[in-house]
């Protein structure tokens, strides 16, 4: 991949909020993805403010070996210059949770 990853380690409360990521010197950034995963809450989560929502997906609330369900998503931005991008958070404003996030250039 031409571009830079970084990965919002496991925060443990607030909603997925996706890190900045810094444009990388010499090359042109093609799309930006944001990828969230929520801890044991089945909800349907929002794409963040100016991103497209790829898929979304919940599993059921159901317990299986101690483990309940939980909610991923990902959404893209074609970005229209070379600069930081902060996707900010997924919705909705109940998932407040254990998380990961992630924000990938490519």
């Amino acid at each position: 991949l031409g571009g830079n990853s970084i990965t919002n380690e496991g925060n443990a409360s607030g909603p997925p909020d996706p890190p900045s990521n810094a444009a990388v010197s010499g090359s042109t950034s093609k799309v930006i993805v944001a990828i969230a995963m929520l801890d044991d809450d089945r909800l349907t989560m929002t794409a963040p403010s100016g991103y497209t929502l790829a898929g979304a997906i919940a599993t059921d609330n159901a317990t299986s070996d101690g483990i309940t369900g939980s909610a991923t998503a990902i959404a893209y931005k074609f970005p229209t210059s070379e600069t930081t991008e902060n996707p900010g958070v997924f919705g909705p404003s109940t998932a407040i949770d254990s998380h990961d996030s992630y924000t990938l250039r490519v």
